[in-house]
C-alpha cells in the first residue's frame, strides 16, 4: 500500500479533474475564455491544421495585422506536446485537457513539494488538493488564460525537484527541473515563468546556508554541476522562441520599455488582499469595483488556506521553512502590489526585465504556494494545547467580528468605498466609469456580506474539525477527507463563475451573413471590419478571409503606427479614418459596418454629426451588399496584393515617407517613396506589366513577372527583416516601401521572384530546443539517488 501511495495521490487527482471538466473533455461543449474565443481558438487550430498538412511551421500569420511573425510574437506551444496532441484531437477539446491535466500536476506537484519536506501523507494530499484547486487558478479558465494555468501549476513540481537534488545530489532532478521549467517557458506564461527564477535561486542559497555544514566538497561540485544543467536545459528548450524574439523586438510593439507607469499597470491594490477572506470583496466579474479596469480572476484560496497559513505563521515561525516562505509571502504580495507601494521601484529598478513587464498581480501564484507549504507544517506540527485553542478562537472570532462590522455598518462601508473610489481613479478613469464602479460596489455589497458569513460558517468547520482529529474524536484520515470535501464545497460556487461553457467551434464559429458574401470571393484580399461584432474572435481567419484588424498579443510596431494606434497594441486604425487612402495600400477590398440609419434628423446633435462624417467618410466606397446585421462595401481603389511601379521618390526618413503618403493627391499606381536609392533610374510613366502567382502561402511567396521597363515590385505585406527575396534565384535587397511595405527591385523581362521567410533564428532555436528536449528525457533514465535523511526534513 504505502508502495503505491503516490500513484493513489496522483490518480485522485486525476479523476476529480476529469469529473470537474467532464463535459467539455470529450467533445460536448466548449471551455469559454474571453482570450480564447478572441483569437487564439483560430490561431491555434490555423497551426494544427498548417503543421498537419504542410509538416512544417508557419513563421508568418498572414490573418491579421497584414501579417506578424508567429513564432517571433510568442505564437503560443510551438514546440510542446500540445501542438503535437492537436494534430491528432480537436483544439476545444485540447484546449479542455490542458486546463484538467494542469490542475493535477499542480496537486500533485505540491503533494510531492510536502512530501520532500517532511509531511505525513493524509495532510499532503489535502495540501495537494487545495493548490491545485486554489480560485487564482481556476479563474484563469474565464480569460482562457492556459498559459497562466501552466506556470501557476507546474512551479510546485519545479521547487520539488530543486529540493530533491539538493537533499539527494542527484544530477537527475536538477535535469528533470530543468526540462519542467523549460516546458512552464514554452506551455506558460514566459512573464510567471520568469517569477520563478529569482525565487527559485533564493530558495537555493536558503538551502545552502542552512546546510552549509553537511556539504562535502564533492556534492557541492555535484550540486553546482546540476545546477548550471537545470539553467542550461531550460535556456536550450526555450531557444525556439529566444532567438526569433530577440531578433523580432526592434520591429514589435511589445517588448520596449514604457515606463514605470506601464510597468506598474493590472498591479494588485492592497485592499483587495482581503479577497483572501471572501472572493465577493471586490466583486467577481461584473461586479467587480476595485481599481483596475476589469478584473477576470479572484485570490481567494479558501478559508481552510488562511486558517492554516496564519496558524503556522504565528505558532511555528520559528521552523527553517516556515521562516523562508513567510519572506517568500511577504516579498511576493508586495510585488503584486506592484505600484500601489513605492516598493515595487526597487523591483523596477534592480531586477532584469521587470521594465518591460507589466501586470505585477500575476505573481500571486507564489504567494498562494507559500501559504499552502507554510499551512501544511502548521497542520503536520500542531498539538493540542492552549495556544492553539486561543488562535482557533481568535481566528474564528476575527471573521465573525469582520461579519459583523460589514454587515451593521453598509451604509458607511459603502460611503467610505465611493469615496475612495472616487479619489484614487479621479486621474485614469471617466467620471462615467467611476460611476459604474460605484454602482458594481453598491450591487456587490450584498454578496460581500453573505460571503463574510459564508467564511466564518467554513472556518468554524474547519476549526472544529482540527480539533477533532487532535482529541482523537476523530480518525485523521476520516477528517482529512471531510476537510477536502468542505473545501471542495467551499470553492465550486466561485470556481464554477469562471468556468463556462459554449457551443463547440462548428456552431459558435458558424460563418454568419459576412463571410458567406466574401468568402465566394477566391482573390488575395484583405478586409477592413469596421463595426462588425466578429472583427477580433477569429471567425474571419477561420474562414480564410484576411483581415487588417484582429487581435494578437504583439502586432508589428511599424503597422501600429501606420494605422494610428502606435501607443496599444490593439487595433485602433484613426489614422485609415482620417487618411482613407491609406486603407487603399493595404489591399483592402471590403469593408464592414452596420447600416446607417436613413433619416438623421431624429437624433440629437452630436450623433447627427458623427453619423455624417460616416456618411462621408463611406461614400468613396461602393456598397456590394446589404444584409439583416451588416452591409459591406467594396473599394474601388484597393491595390493589388502584389504590384510593379517604375517611379520612385527618395526621403531621408521614414517618417517623412509616411507623411508623404497620406497626402490625398499621392498615387501608389505612379510611385512609391524609399529611403535607399534602388539600383535603376526612376521612368515617369507607368509599367506594362504581368504577374503570374504561383504559391502565396505564409513562409514563401512564388510569381512570375514580365515586364517591359524596370521597376520596384511592391508586397502589399509588412516589413520585416526575416523576409528574403530572390530574383531569378539570386538574392536581392528587400527595401522598406511607403513605410511599411516590401520592395523588391526587377529589371525588365520576364523573371521568376520568390519571398521566402528565412526563419534562421527559429531553426537554430529548433535545433537548441530539440537538444534540450533530449538532456531532458535522459533526466528519466539516471539513478534517482539516496534518501532523504530526517535531519534534510523539516527541524526547529
Amino acid at each position: 500500500m504505502k508502495k503505491y501511495r503516490d500513484i493513489y495521490a496522483f490518480l485522485c487527482y486525476f479523476i476529480l479533474g476529469v469529473v470537474y471538466f467532464g463535459k467539455v473533455l470529450f467533445g460536448k461543449g466548449m471551455l469559454f475564455g474571453t482570450d480564447w474565443l478572441l483569437g487564439a481558438y483560430a490561431n491555434q487550430s490555423w497551426m494544427a491544421q498548417f503543421v498537419k498538412t504542410y509538416h512544417e511551421f508557419a513563421y508568418w500569420n498572414p490573418y491579421i495585422f497584414c501579417g506578424y511573425p508567429t513564432v517571433a510574437s510568442f505564437f503560443g506551444e510551438m514546440l510542446t506536446p500540445v501542438l503535437f496532441i492537436r494534430l491528432f484531437v480537436p483544439t476545444h477539446i485540447t484546449f479542455a485537457w490542458l486546463f484538467a491535466t494542469m490542475t493535477f500536476v499542480g496537486s500533485f506537484g505540491m503533494y510531492l513539494f510536502l512530501k520532500e519536506i517532511g509531511i505525513r501523507p493524509i495532510y499532503r494530499i489535502l495540501g495537494g488538493l487545495v493548490y491545485g484547486w486554489s480560485g487564482f487558478f481556476l479563474s484563469t479558465v474565464y480569460a482562457g488564460h492556459h498559459s497562466r494555468m501552466v506556470s501557476a501549476e507546474l512551479f510546485p513540481l519545479i521547487m520539488y525537484l530543486i529540493l530533491a537534488g539538493m537533499n539527494r545530489k542527484s544530477i537527475r532532478y536538477f535535469i528533470l527541473a530543468g526540462g519542467t521549467g523549460g516546458l512552464a517557458l514554452l506551455m506558460g506564461h514566459f512573464q510567471m515563468t520568469y517569477y520563478m527564477i529569482p525565487t527559485a535561486l533564493a530558495f537555493v542559497i536558503y538551502i545552502f546556508v542552512i546546510n552549509r555544514k553537511d556539504y562535502k566538497k564533492e556534492e557541492l561540485r555535484r550540486i553546482g554541476i546540476g545546477l548550471g544543467l537545470t539553467l542550461l536545459i531550460g535556456f536550450l528548450m526555450y531557444s525556439f522562441y529566444i532567438f526569433p524574439v530577440l531578433r523580432n523586438m526592434p520591429y514589435a510593439s511589445r517588448g520596449a520599455t514604457r515606463g514605470y507607469e506601464f510597468a506598474t499597470s493590472w498591479s494588485m491594490p492592497p485592499e483587495e488582499t482581503l479577497n483572501l477572506i471572501t472572493p465577493h470583496f471586490s466583486g467577481i466579474l461584473d461586479n467587480y469595483w476595485g481599481r483596475n479596469y476589469f478584473k477576470l480572476h479572484t485570490e481567494f484560496a479558501g478559508i481552510l488556506v488562511l486558517l492554516l497559513f496564519f496558524g503556522g505563521a504565528i505558532l511555528e515561525y520559528r521552523r527553517r521553512w516556515v521562516k523562508f516562505f513567510l519572506w517568500m509571502f511577504g516579498i511576493t504580495l508586495i510585488f503584486a502590489w506592484g505600484g500601489h507601494t513605492f516598493f515595487f521601484r526597487i523591483f523596477y529598478y534592480l531586477l532584469p526585465g521587470i521594465k518591460k513587464f507589466r501586470a505585477p498581480n500575476m505573481i500571486f501564484y507564489q504567494c498562494v504556494f507559500s501559504m499552502v507549504v507554510i499551512g501544511f507544517i502548521f497542520l503536520e506540527n500542531i498539538k493540542w494545547d492552549k495556544r492553539l485553542r486561543n488562535y482557533l478562537i481568535g481566528f474564528t472570532g476575527f471573521l465573525l467580528l469582520m461579519a459583523i462590522i460589514f454587515s451593521i455598518g453598509r451604509s458607511g462601508f459603502i460611503s467610505s468605498f465611493s469615496s475612495f473610489i472616487s479619489s484614487k481613479l479621479a486621474r485614469t478613469y471617466s467620471q462615467q466609469l467611476i460611476m459604474q464602479k460605484i454602482s458594481a460596489l453598491r450591487q456587490n455589497y450584498s454578496h460581500l456580506i453573505k460571503g463574510l458569513w459564508l467564511s466564518l460558517l467554513f472556518g468554524i468547520l474547519y476549526a472544529g474539525i482540527i480539533i477533532g482529529i487532535l482529541q482523537r474524536r476523530l480518525k485523521g484520515w476520516i477528517g482529512v477527507s471531510i476537510m477536502g470535501i468542505l473545501f471542495l464545497l467551499e470553492m465550486w460556487p466561485v470556481e464554477r463563475r469562471f468556468v463556462k461553457v459554449v457551443p463547440t467551434p462548428d456552431v459558435y464559429y458558424a460563418p454568419d451573413e459576412v463571410v458567406n458574401y466574401i468568402k465566394h470571393d477566391t482573390g488575395k484580399f484583405r478586409v477592413f471590419p469596421l463595426r462588425y461584432q466578429h472583427d477580433k474572435d477569429g471567425l474571419l481567419m477561420i474562414n480564410g478571409i484576411e483581415n487588417i484588424g484582429g487581435y494578437g498579443g504583439n502586432p508589428p510596431k511599424l503597422y501600429q503606427k501606420y494605422i494610428g494606434a502606435e501607443k496599444t497594441v490593439l487595433f485602433h486604425p484613426m489614422a485609415l479614418i482620417r487618411n482613407p487612402h491609406l486603407i487603399d495600400l493595404l489591399n483592402v477590398k471590403y469593408l464592414i459596418d452596420m447600416p446607417l440609419p436613413e433619416d438623421f434628423s431624429k437624433y440629437p446633435k452630436n450623433v447627427r454629426q458623427q453619423l455624417v462624417y460616416w456618411q462621408n467618410f463611406l461614400s468613396r466606397f461602393e456598397m456590394v451588399y446589404q444584409g439583416k446585421n451588416y452591409v459591406i462595401y467594396n473599394n474601388p481603389y484597393a491595390c493589388e496584393r502584389v504590384y510593379l511601379v517604375s517611379n520612385y521618390h527618395i526621403l531621408d526618413s521614414h517618417e517623412r515617407i509616411l507623411n508623404a503618403i497620406k497626402n490625398p493627391d499621392y498615387s501608389y499606381k505612379d510611385s512609391v517613396f524609399l529611403v535607399d536609392k534602388p539600383e535603376f533610374e526612376p521612368e515617369n510613366r507607368r509599367p506594362d506589366y504581368q504577374i503570374d502567382i504561383e504559391e502565396y502561402s505564409p513562409n514563401r511567396i512564388l510569381l512570375n513577372l514580365k515586364t517591359d521597363i524596370p521597376g520596384i515590385l511592391v508586397f502589399s505585406e509588412n516589413y520585416h527583416p526575416e523576409w528574403k527575396a530572390y530574383v531569378d534565384g539570386k538574392n536581392v535587397k528587400v527595401h522598406r516601401v511607403n513605410f511599411l511595405f516590401r520592395g523588391v527591385v526587377v529589371p525588365a523581362g520576364e523573371h521568376r521572384v520568390s519571398m521566402v521567410y528565412s526563419a534562421k533564428p527559429e531553426h537554430l532555436g529548433l535545433y537548441l530546443s530539440i537538444l534540450g528536449y533530449l538532456l531532458f528525457i535522459v533526466g528519466f533514465f539516471l539513478p534517482r539517488g539516496g534518501k532523504v535523511s530526517d535531519k534534510d526534513k523539516d527541524k526547529d
